[in-house]
């Protein structure tokens, strides 16, 4: 299937033409507020514009099922893992799936592996991290 540049499609009917909209999933997060990490200013927002631009523009169902939006507190490791259970068992070959994360990142200097810093964790604690291989490995794949 070709892609399309949104920015260049005049209408959203145009966009989502070769897609149903049943079969649209998100899940985004954003977190501007850390219990243990300094707060960001524009993480939040910035996930928000990108879930309304998802409606807006190129046609996502507004239900819960479909764009799963995790904010602040309710972007935790738990939730997050909850989340991508629940997608790798509810998607089809036949679902289109965009992941979006705002928020603090971590790069492990002696591995050189990167992760995800959900809402709760602990500074310097890798283990309450969610690591990108992991994501990638044990969820993606999955689906």
């Amino acid at each position: 299937m070709p892609q399309r540049d949104i920015r260049k499609t005049p209408h959203k009917d145009a966009v989502i033409a070769d897609y149903a909209p049943d079969r649209l999933y998100a899940l985004i997060i954003g977190i501007n507020e850390y219990e243990n990490w300094q707060s960001l200013r524009c993480a939040r927002q910035d996930a928000e514009a990108f879930a309304k631009t998802l409606v807006e523009c190129c046609g996502f169902p507004e239900d819960k099922e479909h764009l799963r939006l995790r904010l602040d507190k309710d972007a935790t490791r738990p939730r997050i893992i909850s989340e991508l259970d629940d997608l790798t068992t509810c998607l089809t070959e036949e679902d289109s799936l965009i992941i979006y994360y705002a928020g603090h990142g971590y790069l492990h200097k002696s591995n050189n592996r990167g992760y995800w810093v959900p809402s709760e964790s602990e500074q310097g604690v890798v283990s309450s991290y969610l690591s990108n291989s992991v994501l990638v490995n044990d969820f993606l794949c999955a689906m």
